[in-house]
């Protein structure tokens, strides 16, 4: 017998002494697991905090996205009361008409730049010369007069609402500050905020003004005692630290007012306010806990193991070569993956590659643990790794916009088509790119797609021809036919209709694929666009015995940037499908309203309805439901995927909401404004439209 045997790769321990040598490693691995798991339990403790940190985050950007738009409303009105200053009249015009459209603002005062009052106005009552006054010496003034934005501090007025002060300096064309507008605002919307912030299952999300005085909290009755909370450590670090002009981030523990030990970050806002996370600290640290309690109990079931091991060292031998074993494998099957697989780190470190990746990428050597940047001089040389890592529509690398999937097409040095997932590992500190081959899928499609437009070209003409043809003989002017004749020339006259709505219907999908489906964008008046396209289909919806309506808004609507014929097929394609699914004695409605800078359109319907299961595929092409397909066979499945299209080039959304038996609600909405330029330079770039389905 061999006294000497390879365990490991090693074959200088002999067999007698190997016991003792497997309870040192088991000791050494003993002390080496417990100081892993003290640093997990490190890493763990950073983690909670991150993802507080993470939601505190959130929670500044919402409560500042607020002020900021508060701040734009201020700054837009202070360059038309610029203009208006000398004129009291129109001024007090302009503000009443910004109180009307801004309910959250109740008061606004304009003095000049030596203090004196110009005008005062209100939302709640008529101010007169004996409400002007001197705001001198006032900090929202000062601050003005210099030039600068400010919020104060928060209050409650006689009504139990809320409020603080805005003050924006009015600057003249010559950069001057003539003026200082000082305006109230309801804190009401803040308060809204807050409670809505999700912060863990009893956690929640507070705001203190700049003196330390309780701004907004889930909890409004104590909201209301706009209590100081300087008392508390974070805050009081908040406000330390705003002093210095500085902004910061804070955590600590207190007794909160519900006598709670709570944990809570703190973070400073830009205009000099905080806001706070706070959660019990028992839910805090309850992941670094559980891992604590879990370390101890696996280190005690290690020291057990150990006692087990010295009694069969032999069965513990097996057990790691099973191990080996299994690592081996895991790593020969992430070599042989048929997909291409990164490994890197946030720093643009590679860490991991497979074959498969180096071929796809038509890189020449492994990358593995080099490093690279947008600057990296071998970047160009390194295949289609550059244009991975570095893409177009993220410059400062994938990990500045991380997308779960993103679609590369390239000429050189063959053409292929990757398709690369992303998925974030580590906290996102690192990430593993899945790298696909779908230049098959992508010809094949590019060929189906130019099939199905040179088909359809080809039979439009001779459908048309046909269609011209029955027209002159139910007409009469190729002679006398009799009445079966009409009868089975009408059939014919509209399944050849049919047939041409479904050739366009194709045409239109293939022109949007290829990205020709070309727009006019122009300001109409999209209420009256509206009446035109549902003309028709009021007489069609009448002979089947359904009522159609039109709900106008109560108010005039203003001119909207679309494309007239495009827009008139989406209101079609909707009621062609609200006449088709509705039974006689049905009701299809229109409605129209406006929507923060949005018009918003629905056309509803008291028909079928859309079982659940299909909603989430009735924009795809050539889908229909079940209930559909039965109660009207000659659909085409593509009205929707049109429809939907339309609107997205539009910069807007379209949803459905219908219950079986019930009906369906379809609702899609348009800018005002029309579509961005970056939507609009999309009908010029197909490719990366069609990657948005």
């Amino acid at each position: 017998m061999n006294p000497r045997r390879k365990y490991f790769g090693f074959s200088f321990i002999p067999e007698a002494h190997f016991p003792a040598t497997v309870i040192i490693v088991a000791l050494a691995v003993f002390g080496l697991y417990a100081f892993l798991s003290i640093s997990n339990y490190q890493t763990a403790l950073k983690q909670e905090l991150a993802v507080h940190e993470a939601a505190l985050d959130r929670s500044a950007i919402e409560v500042g996205t607020f002020f900021e738009g508060r701040f734009a409303l201020l700054r837009e009105l202070a360059d038309v009361s610029a203009a208006e200053l000398s004129n009291k009249e129109e001024l007090d015009k302009e503000i009443d008409a910004f109180l009307q459209r801004n309910q959250e603002f109740e008061k606004i005062r304009i003095s000049d730049s030596q203090g004196q009052d110009i005008t005062v106005r209100s939302r709640f009552f008529t101010a007169g010369k004996e409400d002007l006054g001197d705001a001198r010496g006032s900090e929202g003034f000062e601050k003005g007069r210099r030039g600068e934005s400010f919020v104060g501090t928060v209050y409650v007025d006689a009504n139990a609402i809320p409020s603080t002060e805005f003050s924006f300096p009015i600057i003249s064309e010559g950069n001057t500050v003539i003026g200082v507008m000082l305006a109230d605002l309801d804190l009401r919307r803040v308060w809204d905020a807050v409670s809505q912030i999700p912060a863990g299952e009893k956690g929640r999300v507070y705001v203190v003004d700049n003196k330390g005085n309780l701004a907004a909290h889930p909890d409004r009755q104590f909201a209301l005692t706009t209590a100081n909370l300087t008392s508390r450590p974070p805050v009081k670090e908040i406000q330390d630290v705003l002093k210095s002009g500085l902004l910061k981030k804070s955590e600590g523990e207190y007794i909160n007012e519900k006598d709670d030990l709570v944990y809570a970050l703190a973070k400073s806002l830009p205009f000099g306010w905080g806001i706070i996370i706070e959660e019990p600290k028992s839910d805090f640290f309850r992941s670094s806990t559980a891992i604590l309690q879990l370390n101890g109990a696996v280190v005690a079931i290690i020291a057990l193991l150990i006692f087990f091991l010295f009694l069969g060292s032999r069965s513990f031998l097996a057990v790691f070569r099973e191990l080996d074993e299994e690592r081996n494998t895991k790593e020969e099957i992430i070599t042989n993956l048929s997909d291409g697989l990164i490994h890197i780190s946030r720093e643009g470190r590679i860490l991991l590659t497979n074959r498969r990746a180096l071929d796809l990428l038509f890189l020449k050597k492994d990358p593995t643990s080099a490093k690279f940047n947008r600057d990296t001089p071998d970047l160009p040389t390194m295949g289609l790794l550059g244009p991975i890592l570095f893409p177009d529509n993220a410059p400062d690398g994938i990990f500045s916009d991380i997308k779960p999937t993103r679609e590369f097409n390239f000429n050189e040095p063959q053409e292929i088509h990757l398709e690369v997932d992303t998925i974030p590992i580590q906290g996102g500190r690192e990430i593993i790119l899945l790298v696909r081959d779908v230049t098959r899928e992508r010809v094949l499609s590019r060929l189906k797609t130019e099939f199905i437009s040179i088909a359809a070209h080809q039979l439009r003409t001779p459908l048309s021809a046909v269609k011209w043809t029955l027209r002159v003989i139910l007409d009469g002017d190729a002679g006398k036919i009799s009445t079966a004749q009409r009868e089975y020339l009408e059939s014919t006259y509209d399944v050849n209709e049919r047939m041409i709505k479904l050739v366009n219907d194709l045409l239109n999908v293939s022109r949007i694929e290829e990205g020709r489906f070309e727009y006019q964008f122009r300001e109409e008046d999209i209420l009256a666009m509206i009446e035109t396209a549902a003309w028709p289909y009021k007489e069609l919806a009448g002979k089947k015995g359904i009522s159609m309506l039109l709900e106008k808004p109560k108010a005039p609507l203003p001119l909207v940037v679309l494309d007239k014929d495009r827009f008139q097929m989406i209101i079609q394609n909707l009621l062609e499908n609200a006449i088709s699914y509705t039974p006689a004695g049905g009701i299809i409605k229109i409605a129209l309203a406006e929507e923060q800078g949005e018009i918003g359109i629905s056309v509803s319907d008291t028909g079928i309805g859309i079982p659940m299961s299909d909603q989430k595929r009735l924009f795809g092409k050539f889908y229909r439901s079940e209930g559909a397909v039965k109660m009207n066979p000659h659909g085409s499945g593509l009205g929707l995927f049109i429809a939907r299209n339309i609107v997205l080039r539009h910069g807007g959304t379209i949803s459905v909401k219908s219950e079986v038996g019930k009906g369906t609600t379809f609702h899609f909405t348009v800018p005002k404004a029309g579509p961005s330029k970056k939507r609009r330079a999309e009908t010029a770039a197909p490719k990366e439209f069609i990657r948005e389905f």
